[in-house]
Parts: C-alpha cells; structure tokens; sequence
C-alpha cells in the first residue's frame, strides 16, 4: 500500500508555508536544489529528475481584482497552454509553459468565499542531466519568481533517483553519509519492510518549517524499495516534500 511521507506536515503546506517560512532573497533560494544535488552526488545515487516549486499568497481582495490579474497573465504568457476549472467556491487557471528544461507551470487560484485568501503556485520540474542544466533551469526559475510574484514566496527543492542496492543496506550506508554531509539533525524515522521516511534539520538549507517554538524542520527524505528488492527509489526535499511516496 502506497503510503505518504508525513500526512501531518504536508496537510499542513497550505498553511505553514505561509506563516513560518524563512523570508529570504531570490538569490539565496536558488541554493538549495544545488546544495541537494551535491550532497545526493557524494553517495551512490543516481538522480533520476528534479524539481522547484514556490507558492505565495495573492495581493488580491476581490473577486475582480483575480479576474485582472488571470486577464494580464494570459496576454503575457499567450503561446502557453490555459486549462480553466470553476466550482462553487474556487476559480483555478492554469498555464503549461513550453520550456527546455522540461515542465513549466503557473496555477492561480481564488476562494471566491474569501479571495484574500488566494495564492499562485510556479513549478519547474525535469529530468536530470548534468549539474550544469540543474544549475541553469535554478537560475531561470528564480527569474520568473521576481517577474510572477510580488513579495518573497516560499520555495520548495525536491530531488528523486535510484540506489542499485536493497533498502537496509542503503540505511546503513548511505543515507548515514547523506546526513553527515548535510550536517543534519535527524527529528522523526518511520521504517517499515520497504519503505523509510526521515524528518531533519540542517543549517545548510536558506528555508525553514516551524513545527514548535524550539524546533525547525527543513529536509525530508524518502526510500523506497523496488524491483524484487534490487534497487531503491529516493526522493528529498527541502523544507519539506510536498508529494506523496
């Protein structure tokens, strides 16, 4: 049965993201999926593809007021892909961008209950090449941010592969290298016969989650078991993963 890595933290993005995260620059974000990348290349790994994902909360009041902004993007992004989905209490406009690091997209969506409410999500996602295309769609993705949002949102990094190797063997091995080289402070594990989750903290990373006042968390990694117990998948994110596993 395919589970989630930590239901109670990623239930609780819509919110936390928005109240406890760590106010940085753009030019310090563009970091963190580097700073992954780098720790992931001293293991045995193979990444497979990555992604970037940053959220911010509308500058908007009213129900117009979406309705001008949706209008304004949709000139300024004509050659992309729109999809429109309208129920009782929610407005979603969706853009696919053509792009050459692979998928690019921007969701706007209103309450119409409560438009102050309302957020717009940017995600960057692609297969891994080499550290060098990494390192060019970061740049291009923190570009967009600055012309897509209006103050500083929350970014998410995220990072999947393989280990040629069963599960336990890769808790024993690398995923203690993967920590030490992160400097991180392990908070929660959930092990199970094929599948391992793990909670930490580590000052390496610009983003943050406040799970109380004395405690940070900002990376989370997940393995999983696969192919007759011959490899494990893995995927790990900072400040926390927003996918299920």
């Amino acid at each position: 049965m395919k589970k989630y890595i930590f239901l109670t933290f990623i239930s609780l993005v819509c919110f936390t993201s928005w109240v406890f995260g760590k106010t940085t620059n753009a030019d310090d974000k563009q970091t963190d999926l580097l700073v992954l990348e780098e720790a992931v290349q001293q293991t045995d790994a193979s990444i497979t593809e990555w992604s970037l994902y940053a959220r911010e909360r509308l500058s908007i009041s009213t129900e117009k007021g979406f309705t001008e902004l949706v209008e304004n993007m949709q000139q300024k992004y004509q050659h992309a892909k729109w999809s429109v989905e309208k129920k009782e209490d929610q407005m979603k406009y969706s853009a696919i961008i053509p792009s050459s690091f692979g998928t690019e997209k921007v969701t706007w969506i209103l309450y119409t209950h409560d438009p102050s409410a309302s957020y717009a999500i940017y995600e960057l996602h692609g297969d891994f090449e080499s550290t060098q295309q990494m390192k060019k769609a970061s740049d291009y993705f923190h570009r967009n941010i600055t012309t897509l949002f209006n103050k500083n949102p929350q970014i998410f990094s995220c990072i999947k592969g393989v280990f040629n190797d069963k599960l336990d063997n890769v808790l024993q091995k690398q995923v203690n290298h993967l920590v030490v080289n992160l400097e991180a402070e392990k908070i929660e594990e959930v092990s199970e016969n094929e599948f391992y989750s793990l909670s930490s903290y580590s000052t390496h990373f610009n983003e943050a989650i406040s799970l109380n006042k004395q405690q940070k968390m900002n990376m989370q990694l997940g393995l999983r078991e696969t192919g007759l117990g011959l490899t494990t998948t893995f995927v790990i994110g900072t400040p926390i993963l927003t996918t299920e596993y």
